[in-house]
């Protein structure tokens, strides 16, 4: 038997939108390194959705999309940054690829200084696979939780459909996150919304004690 696990990889249309909303970005990036603070401290913009930023390897879970706070805290701690090869400023990377296990790797990103486009590799992948995978647990997106309810199972002893007890998982979005568009005309127009990060244990025990205490 032959296992096969392929890394994540965004669908032909986000691929699409992906590359004005990179522009838009770039354009703007100075806008959003000043409020960075805000962007933190906020769900809504923590979690601001960008088609064109994403992360990919094999075998292990937690590639998939970077959101806007991903991306401030891995350029803040210096795992997704590199060199420029045209002005030797700090390219903040936006989305990057490569095998845990060999650690050939490719990221794309900006530079701070020039803002132009870079694509290049570090010497190893690294941890950096790691630390994407602990900001998701950090800062998930959702909670799921399986919640029991009332329904109707077959019965194999010839009786047909009877009442029964089922499960479903149920997703409870943490945050309503704000556009790429749309943070930036708040941000222009000085008013930044307030929606605090939310308290992800203490959710995840509410919604322990929901499901629990229905029949």
């Amino acid at each position: 038997m032959t296992l096969y696990s392929i890394g994540y990889l965004p669908n032909d249309e986000n691929l699409k939108t992906g590359e004005n909303q990179f522009q838009v970005f770039r354009d703007h990036l100075a806008l959003i390194l000043d409020h960075e603070r805000d962007i933190l401290k906020c769900a809504d913009y923590f979690l601001c959705p960008l088609d064109f930023a994403f992360c990919s390897w094999a075998w292990v879970g937690g590639d998939g999309p970077l959101y806007l706070g991903y991306l401030l805290l891995g350029w803040r701690d210096g795992r997704l940054t590199a060199k420029c090869a045209e002005c030797g400023g700090t390219v903040l990377i936006t989305r990057f690829g490569g095998s845990i296990l060999s650690g050939s790797n490719g990221w794309t990103g900006i530079c701070e200084s020039c803002h132009s486009k870079q694509d290049g590799r570090w010497e190893r992948l690294g941890d950096r696979w790691q630390f994407v995978r602990n900001l998701r647990q950090l800062y998930p997106h959702e909670i799921c939780e399986w919640e029991e309810y009332d329904g109707l199972i077959f019965s194999w002893g010839g009786n047909g459909l009877q009442p029964g007890r089922k499960k479903r998982l149920v997703h409870k979005p943490l945050a309503n996150p704000a556009t790429l568009n749309v943070l930036i005309d708040e941000l222009k127009s000085g008013n930044a919304r307030v929606a605090k990060m939310p308290n992800v244990s203490l959710l995840k025990q509410e919604m322990k004690l929901k499901f629990s205490r229905r029949p």
